[in-house]
């Protein structure tokens, strides 16, 4: 089952939120972030059947009642959907009943459940509310009937590694766009995506790019995989990957009369023939084209989420991002989540004054006509915090991302839909207090936003690595609009360890039920995540 929301997309140049995410700090690789894409005509738009349902998409739809009897019965749903080159694919999940249960949110005794068939597992459970536990991760539920089932690109059973290990590259690459300054090694990149398995990368060259430089040919290069990773590609399949390269452009004078300000754009791509890899040499050979240019044009009001801060209200340390990703809205599934390399990436100043950023900026877009363009804005606010003794200092955050259609930019500011939750508190105390825990069961509690409806809840613990400042991931709790609790089950918190928590609030329109906000691509969407100090278990 899928470790992560939805809200995740992956920027240059490691691992990082689409919500830019709607859940920011977190760490680590995910397992579903996939890809598409049709051949010969290199297009990415599956069978769509304007909506009749009559295109075949798998839907894991109203279950049966004769294997469910919503009276007395809790069921679970994962029956994931892929768009892949080839049309639409199903991929039921496989429950492990022995690491999946229904939890008591009272603390009563956990329920045991049974496949009733691929991607259903049913529990024999009286009327109340629950928590599902599937390996590390709860979702909690106060419904009897549960759909987590996901919409994405590519193919089933991607992987991925926690840790990232460089795969040695080879270049013959031609048709580059000339870098603007040989002396920056961010003033042109070279990043490599596939739409048809999960993979998204960026490139290390032992030596930048030469002044006037327009073509590569080198044995001496990395490439590092953002799942950690390179999985096997087979020309037979049709495998196949974007090579896309970016630059830095001009993005004017800020309007608060700050220094000239930089963003990336991307310039050249090259839709790669089918090839093999299965380990050894990524061996990349194109000739890169000039992507047709587009424009973004946003008025992102940053004074309005710079006045909803708390625990980061006094900080100087801020930053601000903006990317546009292309994406694709079908009929019948909606938007399908999907994680290549950004079309445009534009950050703040640091500690720039919060004043409103208007501002017109071009981007190139090789990707099907009938895809959109969607834009990830996020605001965040750093802030100091301790452990219980005062032997470590952990900049924890605060911060706000919304998601947004760019067709719609530029007719409606991006301003904040939702608050930060209120009174965030761990066993009553408020949770920027380091303590020393007593029980490794604490509660923990919030209030709901003042500016807002939620449709939504994540609670993410990590501990942190006592020889460095990362932070690991340990479980996640995905929480309904009226959870203002969760009591931390035994056996996650361990005796002398660090702990650090992230609250997220999310809101979408359309009264949406929130697994449709934890696991499929929803816009627009907005967020906004509070931090705690650090904490830890006598």
């Amino acid at each position: 089952m899928d470790s992560t929301p939805h809200a995740r997309r992956r920027s240059s140049p490691a691992p990082w939120i689409l919500t830019a995410a709607l859940t920011v700090g977190v760490l680590g690789c995910s397992d579903d972030e996939p890809k598409c894409k049709d051949e010969p005509v290199k297009t990415c738009v599956p069978p769509d059947d304007g909506g009749t349902g009559d295109a075949g998409t798998p839907d894991s739809g109203t279950p049966d009642a004769s294997i469910f009897d919503p009276n007395t019965q809790v069921l679970l749903t994962q029956i994931d959907v892929y768009h892949t080159r080839n049309g639409i694919q199903s991929s039921p999940y496989n429950f492990n009943t022995a690491s999946t249960q229904l939890v008591p949110k009272d603390g009563g005794t956990a329920i045991t459940g049974t496949i009733v068939e691929p991607g259903r597992l049913r529990f024999d459970a009286p009327p109340g509310s629950y928590l599902v536990k599937n390996v590390a991760n709860y979702y909690s539920i106060s419904w009897r009937s549960v759909d987590i089932s996901a919409r994405r690109y590519g193919v089933p059973g991607r992987g991925s590694v926690f840790f990232q290990t460089p795969t040695p590259t080879s270049f013959n690459l031609t048709g580059l766009e000339p870098t603007p300054d040989p002396l920056s090694p961010t003033a042109s990149t070279l990043r490599f995506h596939s739409l048809d398995i999960e993979e998204s990368g960026s490139f290390d060259l032992q030596q930048q790019l030469g002044d006037g430089q327009t073509s590569l040919v080198t044995t001496d290069a990395q490439y590092w995989s953002d799942y950690g990773k390179v999985p096997r590609f087979d020309p037979a399949r049709g495998d196949s990957a974007w090579v896309v390269q970016t630059v830095e452009r001009d993005a004017g004078v800020e309007g608060d009369g700050g220094t000239p300000s930089l963003y990336t754009s991307l310039t050249r791509a090259a839709d790669l023939n089918p090839f093999a890899f299965d380990g050894g040499t990524l061996s990349v050979q194109a000739a890169l084209q000039p992507a047709p240019q587009q424009t973004v044009r946003f008025d992102w009001r940053r004074d309005e989420f710079n006045a909803l801060r708390i625990a980061s209200a006094s900080s100087p340390f801020t930053s601000g991002q903006v990317e546009v990703y292309p994406a694709l809205k079908t009929a019948q599934d909606g938007w399908i989540d999907y994680s290549p390399s950004p079309m445009l990436s534009y950050s703040a100043q640091p500690r720039d004054a919060q004043t409103p950023r208007v501002k017109e900026l071009a981007y190139g877009n090789p990707y099907p006509a009938t895809w959109d363009a969607i834009a990830m804005f996020t605001s965040t606010y750093a802030f100091d915090v301790t452990n219980p003794d005062g032997s470590r200092t952990y900049r924890a955050s605060e911060s706000f991302a919304s998601t947004e259609a760019v067709s719609d930019l530029a007719t409606t500011p991006v301003r904040p839909r939702i608050s930060l939750p209120r009174n965030f508190k761990v066993d009553g105390i408020a949770a920027t207090t380091p303590q020393l825990l007593g029980s490794a069961t604490p509660l923990v509690t919030w209030d709901p936003p003042e500016l807002g409806t939620p449709t939504s809840y994540t609670l993410a613990i990590y501990s942190l690595e006592p020889s460095n400042d990362f932070l690991r991931p340990v479980t996640r709790f995905y929480l309904g609009p009226d959870d203002r609790s969760v009591s931390v089950p035994p056996g996650i918190l361990t005796p002398g360890k660090d702990y650090h928590l992230q609250l997220t609030a999310q809101t979408s329109p359309g009264g949406l039920r929130p697994e449709r906000v934890w696991f499929t691509l929803v816009v627009p969407l907005s967020g906004a995540t509070t931090s705690s100090a650090l904490f830890r278990v006598q």
